[in-house]
């Protein structure tokens, strides 16, 4: 779960911040309620862009690396060709049937691809499509939102 006081770093380039009533638009979007680490992480940033530059995730289990473009806001797109969580909801989980119904996308990749919060365990998982070696293109990054961010590295710190 995501406490707020525990992430490490602040967000910037994000959203306009959202209204009451918000998240109850995005759940009739969704068909359920959003889980609570998803709702504290967007009562503080609409999306954006993690401080520093930080934009590459390790996965400690496995040393795979993942770049983060950016997280996606919410109701209010940043700029005119945004992509929005309940956007990315309506394409990936009804139109396109790539993401299962009981993952909410909430980052993405410079290729498209989408980081997505389990409504079941609020663990975090990427779905690459492109990698048939990877079940269903699912693949597990982080035991949550917290960790995930709190785990964020700049080009230079993984790079090194």
């Amino acid at each position: 779960m995501l406490k707020g006081d525990g992430m490490k770093y602040k967000f910037d380039k994000c959203g306009e911040k959202l209204k009451p009533g918000d998240f109850e638009k995005v759940e009739k979007i969704v068909g359920a309620a959003l889980p609570d680490s998803i709702k504290n992480l967007y009562k503080k940033y609409n999306g954006g862009q993690v401080e520093g530059g930080r934009c590459v995730f390790v996965n400690s289990s496995n040393g795979m690396e993942y770049e983060v473009r950016n997280f996606l806001p919410m109701i209010y797109p940043r700029y005119k060709e945004d992509s929005l969580v309940e956007d990315s909801y309506v394409f990936f989980v009804k139109e396109k049937k790539l993401i299962p119904k009981k993952y909410i996308p909430i980052a993405m990749d410079s290729g498209g691809f989408r980081y997505c919060v389990s409504m079941v365990d609020e663990k975090v998982y990427f779905f690459n499509f492109d990698n048939e070696d990877v079940k269903n293109g699912k693949e597990l990054v982080a035991d949550s939102i917290e960790d995930f961010i709190n785990s964020l590295l700049t080009e230079d710190e993984a790079y090194k």
